[in-house]
């Protein structure tokens, strides 16, 4: 029920950013890193990292999961809701525990080796995705949605992914100048 009332509050927003600003075009309302297209994808345990070769990050997606207790529209829907939160506590644990962790680090260099680049430039990569991603960790989740959403009938539990990426991010961004003026 509160995922529906989002849903119209975010259509109303934008329907009313829509009537009170000039037409915008998708190139005007997002930054030049966002219509990069990402070159890299690192599998950081539960969470798996898209970015740049210009060490810009471009999206984070974990996907978490969680049983059905109750055998009933309303126990799945909890089910899914519990692995929502599962999923976005994936990415914030990711971004305020392990973006900084030398495991992550090594993780990151050790992807980038393999795809043909010297130690040092993929650590000076490393280093430029793990800053930009704590740049932006504060609006990360705020722009975060549900890209997919399973129930697994015979083990009787529910997948969900989560995703935020650099687009996102920038309509969320948007929206929330639009709310508070």
């Amino acid at each position: 029920m509160k995922i529906m009332k989002y849903v119209m509050l975010l259509s109303v927003v934008l329907i009313s950013a829509c009537a009170n600003n000039k037409k915008m075009t998708e190139a005007d309302a997002l930054p030049e890193t966002v219509m990069e297209k990402p070159s890299m994808i690192t599998d950081l345990g539960k969470v798996k990292v898209t970015f740049s070769d210009k060490g810009q990050w471009e999206s984070l997606e974990s996907t978490a999961t969680a049983n059905v207790s109750l055998d009933s529209d309303v126990g799945i829907e909890q089910s899914m809701n519990l692995a929502t939160l599962r999923a976005k506590r994936n990415i914030v644990e990711f971004i305020e525990t392990e973006i900084t962790a030398s495991k992550t680090t090594e993780t990151f260099v050790d992807t980038l080796v393999k795809q043909q680049l010297s130690v040092d430039a993929a650590a000076n990569l490393t280093s430029k995705v793990t800053e930009s991603i704590k740049e932006d960790s504060s609006g990360i989740i705020r722009g975060a949605y549900i890209s997919d959403r399973k129930l697994l009938d015979k083990t009787r539990t529910v997948s969900v992914t989560v995703v935020v990426d650099r687009k996102t991010l920038a309509v969320s961004s948007m929206l929330r100048a639009q709310v508070s003026r």
